[in-house]
Formats: structure tokens, sequence, C-alpha cells
């Protein structure tokens, strides 16, 4: 894309497109790259993909599946946005599907020090994300952030400005399930969120957390209606923790009330509640009770 322009990098197959990419782009354009609908292409990385953006540009990167090495991103950009994409958390699986040492961040944002951007990441799967604060916000909208695709828990924070756990950009989240630790310089909202390890808020005058796990001992703006709400209150359980499992990032179900109906809409809370899961149950307890032959009894196990 020239300066000021639009530019649209479609990728119309499956297959993996091997080795770093390098782009730049234009002050004040605009680059989209994406797999084309009923497509999902995969990038393989040996070090990382660096995108350098001039100053006012825009970077859009939608249906892609990353492994490899990081996204990251340089310059002096107005705004990113991932959705619908998956970066391997962890960067690289190992032999037997887990995360492999070392564990790298999915993405980087290296902005200039002066400049400020907002990062939307919706829909995706990614691990570790390093975005300073220097003014930076990141949005996120159900989404599952894995620090280490669940092999080395709390090896690496999941949400931090680094994998030293600096207090990160101004933080938004909603329906979104973090396996690993949150350090934020400010939250603005969580909301409908499971996150597994500490969080640590810096400016804890401003922002809420709603509806959401927090663990135990997290330094947190006011709550409203979190969990855990006693200290008998089960922890959250996983069906799967490791990436490319079926059950990854979805609820265990029983003893699981306090999750599967903690939400603000009375459902379940974390990346997994599009999924209608408890709403389905409860769609199909009521038909087993009408349509029950008398006298016989009948009830939903959790079979994860």
């Amino acid at each position: 894309a020239a300066s000021g322009g639009v530019g649209v990098v479609e990728v119309a197959d499956n297959r993996t497109y091997a080795g770093d990419l390098a782009v730049t782009i234009p002050p004040a354009a605009r680059l989209r790259i994406a797999g084309r609908v009923g497509t999902y292409p995969h990038v393989a990385l040996t070090t990382s993909l660096t995108v350098t953006v001039g100053e006012g540009g825009i970077l859009e990167l939608a249906g892609l599946l990353v492994g490899g090495g990081p996204l990251v991103v340089r310059g002096r950009p107005d705004a990113i946005s991932l959705t619908d994409c998956t970066f391997v958390p962890g960067q690289r699986l190992g032999t037997d599907g887990g995360a492999a040492v070392p564990v790298g961040p999915s993405l980087v944002i290296a902005v200039d020090v002066d400049w400020q951007t907002e990062i939307t990441i919706a829909n995706c799967i990614a691990g570790p994300l390093f975005v300073p604060a220097d003014g930076n916000s990141l949005t996120l909208t159900d989404s599952i952030v894995d620090c280490a695709g669940g092999a080395f828990p709390g090896a690496t924070p999941a949400i931090a400005a680094d994998g030293a756990g600096g207090p990160g950009a101004a933080l938004t989240m909603s329906r979104c399930t973090v396996l690993g630790a949150v350090s934020a310089q400010r939250v603005d909202l969580i909301s409908d969120s499971i996150i597994t390890g500490p969080t640590s808020v810096d400016r804890r005058q401003v922002g809420c957390v709603q509806y959401s796990w927090i663990e135990p001992g997290s330094q947190t703006p006011r709550r409203h209606q979190c969990q855990p709400a006693t200290a008998t209150t089960p922890r959250p359980a996983f069906v799967s923790t490791r990436f490319d499992t079926p059950g990854y990032g979805r609820l265990r179900r029983a003893h699981a009330s306090a999750l599967v109906r903690g939400a603000s809409d009375g459902y379940e809370m974390g990346a997994m509640a599009t999924l209608g899961q408890t709403q389905r149950d409860d769609n199909l307890r009521r038909s087993i009770e009408e349509f029950l032959r008398f006298g016989l009894e009948a009830g939903v196990l959790d079979g994860s």
C-alpha cells in the first residue's frame, strides 16, 4: 500500500508458508493480511514476523495460523487488529504436543516510546502478549491467552509488558480465558473472564473487574460479583490445557456452578461462553423432564 492507501493480501489456500517475513507499512496506510473464508493458511516462522508501521498506519491480520515465532510490531501504528487467528502458544510444539522449551511470546509490541497504539484481539488463541504501557491499550474479546501451552504454568506471564512481568498496557477484556498471570498498569474493565494466575494492576483506583474468576491474592481495582466467592469455591478445572487437544480451554462442568453460571448473563465465564454449553444443558434437562415416562429419572452427566 502506498502512503495513505489500503492494501489487502488474501491467502486463498491452506498451504504452509515457511520462512521469516519482514513487512513495512507506509505512513497513514492500512494493510490487511487474511486467509480467504473457508481456508486457514499456516505461517511457519523460524524467528519472527516483523512489521514496521509508518506514522498513523494500521495493521490487520485475520484467519491465520502462525507458529515458530512471534509477531513483532515496530514503528508508529495507530491500530493493530488480530481477528480469528491462532498464534501457537509457546511458539513451537514438542513431540508430545506440548509447548517446546524455550517458551516465547506470540505478540511483542515494540513501537516508538513516544507513540501510543490500540491493539485489538478477537476470537484468537495466543501465547504470551508483551505490550508495554506507555499509553498503549489492549482489548481482548472471546480469546484464549496461554502462558506456555499449559506445559510450564507460571514460567512466563500471559499478559505483561515483557517476559519479566512488568506492568503492561491499559487492559480491557471480555469473555476470555487466560492461562497464566496478568500484569497491567491499568484495567478499564475485565468482565466474564477467567484468569488462572495472579493479576497485578498498578492503578487500582480506576476501572472494574466483574463476573470473573480472579486468583486469591491478586491486586485489582474494585470487584463486583467475582469468584472465588468463598475459600471453598472450587478452582477452574479444564478438560485440557494443552493446545493441540479437542478439549483445550473447555471448563469441566462438574462442581463448577460458580464458573458455568457466574457470568453477567447467568451462564459461563471464559472464552468458551460462545458455545452456549450451559444453555444447551438446561434445554436438554427441560426436554427430558417433559417427555420422560412416569416413574423414571434422568439427568445430564459431565462426560468431559
